[in-house]
């Protein structure tokens, strides 16, 4: 049985999720089983950019769990950067709390890539307990010769994005692109197959005011991670 090396990621708010995390930790630390997994309060050393041992943490590791339960941007972006690294992701949700649910659904990537759901922390320390296939998603290892660069838009298009597509193209870079006007979801497969065939990726975060901000902003986290 592979043991479990890695970080436990989650919102610092609302509360109860980071408590609910850090017992089921403490249930399979006294167990012996959870020695090497961590949370990311643990890692959040002083005088060092908080991001840049999480990320170590992430790459040296063979797991990240992801609280997804109130969708976080930090969150987020690890889960990608974790699938990037060839890691294995496990997300999880609290079904005690009111979430992220239809934000989820409106994004995509989450529902599409599964989540295993967790009331308390016996249950949570159940299911890690039980994580074996430690096996990572499979990123292509081919580019796209035709299209090399993979641009992820708003549905609404503004100067800024008009734009940055006329930059690419008078650059002279083939690109393909996902439009929520043409697809309303993002899935967690189309995400990784066209990132992992492109030389770059281009996407924009959009100010708070913008249209659909917030689902927008957390694809751009996926990808960008």
């Amino acid at each position: 049985m592979p043991e479990l090396n890695g970080l436990l990621a989650y919102p610092s708010k609302p509360e109860p999720i980071g408590t609910t995390l850090r017992s089921a930790l403490e249930i399979l630390k006294s167990e012996g089983t959870g020695k090497n997994l961590a949370s990311w309060e643990e890692n959040d050393i002083p005088g060092r950019f908080i991001v840049d041992p999480i990320l170590t943490r992430i790459e040296e590791g063979n797991i990240l769990v992801a609280d997804i339960t109130r969708l976080n941007f930090n969150v987020t972006f690890e889960v990608g950067y974790a699938i990037g690294c060839g890691k294995r992701v496990a997300l999880v949700k609290n079904s005690s709390l009111t979430g992220s649910d239809e934000l989820i659904r409106q994004i995509g990537i989450f529902d599409t890539l599964g989540y295993e759901e967790y009331s308390n922390s016996g249950h949570l320390a159940h299911f890690l307990r039980q994580l074996t296939d430690l096996t990572p998603l499979t990123i292509p290892e081919t580019i796209n010769g035709a299209a090399p660069v993979y641009v992820v838009l708003p549905r609404v298009k503004t100067d800024i994005e008009i734009r940055t597509i006329a930059r690419i193209k008078k650059a002279r870079l083939s690109f393909r692109s996902f439009d929520p006007e043409e697809q309303t979801r993002l899935g967690a497969g189309d995400a990784i197959e066209n990132v992992g065939q492109s030389h770059g990726v281009v996407t924009l975060l959009l100010s708070k005011d913008r249209v659909d901000a917030v689902v927008h902003n957390f694809r751009a986290a996926f990808i960008a991670g």
